[in-house]
Order: structure tokens, then sequence, then C-alpha cells
């Protein structure tokens, strides 16, 4: 039997993802928006290499901070409308974070 080789995929890396996916939000904006944010370092994030480790969990709070927000948007404007892939989303991430 052959083993898959799959490769795992970080934590920043799906909330990055998640972030453009469920936002609708360009990278470019969030270059503009967040001075801390550099192209190089997004795309780094998009094809899953691993980075600097004060880079990476900078930019996870920074994703799940956003995610957070469209969240709490989303509870209180649309009657908790789409809320549930969110929390999908995080569920994901603390398994990964914690190795489960």
């Amino acid at each position: 039997m052959k083993k898959k080789n799959k490769k795992q995929t970080s934590a920043v890396t799906i909330a990055y993802k998640a972030l453009l996916r469920e936002t609708k939000i360009k990278p470019a904006m969030l270059v503009k928006k967040y001075q801390g944010i550099t192209f190089p370092t997004l795309l780094r994030i998009k094809r899953g290499k691993k980075g600097l480790q004060n880079t990476d969990e900078y930019y996870l709070k920074l994703f799940l901070r956003l995610l957070k927000m469209e969240y709490n948007r989303r509870i209180k404007e649309k009657g908790g409308e789409g809320a549930s892939t969110i929390l999908k989303i995080f569920m994901e991430i603390s398994c990964l974070e914690h190795d489960i």
C-alpha cells in the first residue's frame, strides 16, 4: 500500500484563506489598511510555506481578529446566517493548534 503524502496545512494559511473567502476582502485591501502586512508575506502564507514564528503568530492573531469581527457582524446584522461557517473555521484552527 502506498502512503498518502498529505501536506499539513498551517493554521495561519487556513485563517488567511478563510478570511479572503468569507469577507470577500482582497489582499491589496489588507495591505492598504494594515501597515504591517506585506505582499511577499501574504504570498508565503498563501503557499503554505513556513516563516518566522513571531510573524506567523502576528498574522494568525490579525486574521482571527478580523474573522471574529465578521462573525459578530453576521450575528448582529444577519441574525446568525452564515455564522456557523466561521465557527467551523475556528474549530479547525483550534484543532490544529492543539494537535487534536
